[in-house]
């Protein structure tokens, strides 16, 4: 004889537990908290039969439902804290959990211990390639300066997890650095002057748990910065004073930036950090316009209002990627920007990375400065020299055979094949 159903008490729990969920995901009693990151959110549907017939309702209705049924971002961090907690696992793209619960970002531990070295030619090339693009803007008046800005894991190389073995070996930051002193190039090293400054600062100048250097520490950036901006434009740029600081441990978002992504119920312990209380003088000064070609270490100076108060305007191209500017609403790609006709206008080009990115710094922005300056990116010019270049493999009878080749390996038309030859031959010249 089977038992009834009601001596199944966790049946019951079950279905009980269930009928909550589904009663609080329609009829929500409170607004948790969202999930913090780049977390995108399904969108709802609505039923038609053609979606239903098609399943694309189903599909999209499902992945709503998991994205947000109710509590959700509790589960999630309930989830992320016994990680955390238990086996000091973060679940967040790219985050390591150092000693003493130090956070960092996979790509800055690579650039201390290195193991994303490019290699000392690769990084003589890219340097070549600044020198070029520094010569063609010096002669239209445009200064260039490069700023090396500091990594955490490099700050904090004894924090770093010991499976990733230990720093000392070379690194691109150290040959990027040698290649600059000799290139004649202006710039800045942030990065060994914080690690100078780390048993003798006053206050923090990297954060326990953000990735980026503290607010403390870009105002002092930010005030040497300006001082070697001014010698090299010879313009008496505002005035920048600290007129208090507030020590707290009341941390802002900035400086906890990695903890807020991993998602977890509890705060991680962590000492005090400072904000500076700014107030600027104007009067009798001179803004600029100004370039900026940086990497993520650039929004804590451009998204504070930092950059507008010495810059005018100050334009940010991240990553070379999306160009934004004071004064301007929204951001555009850098495709849609003719390139000379925008540095002619000014004054000052900043190229900033952390070590993090020197792999790939300055991410093409000195090639398409060239490229700019040698009139291959005028449409009509660069086509009119790629004709010409075709006509001379064309005369060229070991070099015409060496293109059929292959043309009939990469199974497209002769002539597609010549055109894609003689392009590379007209821009890899104008980068030598």
């Amino acid at each position: 004889m089977k038992k009834p159903l009601y001596k199944y008490p966790s049946v019951w729990l079950i279905i009980l537990f269930f009928g909550i969920m589904h009663y609080f995901t329609i009829f929500p009693y409170k607004k948790l908290e969202p999930l913090k990151g780049a977390i995108e959110y399904g969108k709802d549907t609505t039923f038609s039969i053609k979606s239903w017939l098609s399943e694309d309702y189903q599909h999209v209705k499902e992945k709503y439902i998991n994205e947000n049924f109710a509590f959700r971002s509790t589960f999630v961090r309930l989830h992320n804290q016994l990680q955390f907690s238990l086996f000091k696992v973060a679940f967040a793209n790219g985050v390591i959990v150092g000693k003493d619960n130090y956070l960092y970002e996979r790509n800055y531990i690579r650039a201390a211990t290195g193991s994303d070295f490019i290699g000392k030619d690769s990084i003589h090339k890219k340097v070549e390639y600044m020198k070029r693009a520094n010569r063609y803007l010096t002669d239209d008046g445009i200064k260039m300066l490069v700023v090396l800005a500091p990594g955490k894991a490099s700050y904090f190389p004894e924090y770093i997890p010991d499976r990733f073995g230990k720093t000392g070996l070379t690194t691109n930051y150290d040959v990027f650095r040698k290649e600059l002193l000799s290139s004649g190039i202006p710039f800045i090293d942030f990065n060994s002057w914080f690690r100078s400054k780390k048993d003798t600062s006053k206050y923090p100048l990297f954060p326990k748990t953000g990735v980026h250097w503290s607010q403390y520490g870009v105002v002092l950036a930010v005030d040497s910065l300006t001082k070697v901006i001014e010698q090299l434009t010879q313009t008496d740029l505002p005035t920048m004073q600290i007129t208090g600081i507030e020590y707290s441990d009341a941390i802002h978002n900035d400086d906890q930036d990695i903890e807020d992504g991993m998602n977890i119920l509890y705060k991680i312990p962590k000492f005090q950090m400072a904000y500076p209380q700014l107030k600027f003088q104007n009067e009798g000064k001179t803004k600029i316009p100004c370039v900026t070609i940086a990497d993520s270490y650039y929004w804590q100076i451009y998204g504070s209002g930092l950059a507008g108060q010495f810059f005018e305007p100050a334009q940010f191209w991240y990553y070379f990627e999306r160009c934004y500017s004071t004064g301007v609403s929204g951001d555009w790609p850098i495709s849609g920007v003719d390139i000379r006709t925008e540095l002619k206008k000014q004054k000052l080009v900043l190229l900033i990375t952390t070590d993090a990115n020197l792999s790939r710094f300055d991410y093409g922005f000195s090639e398409a400065v060239i490229k700019a300056y040698t009139d291959l990116s005028d449409p009509d010019k660069m086509n009119a020299l790629i004709r010409n270049q075709v006509e001379i493999i064309k005369k060229t009878p070991s070099w015409l055979k060496a293109v059929e080749t292959k043309a009939k390996q990469k199974n497209i038309p002769l002539d597609s094949m010549l055109y894609l030859d003689a392009k590379w031959v007209i821009e890899n010249n104008a980068l030598k």
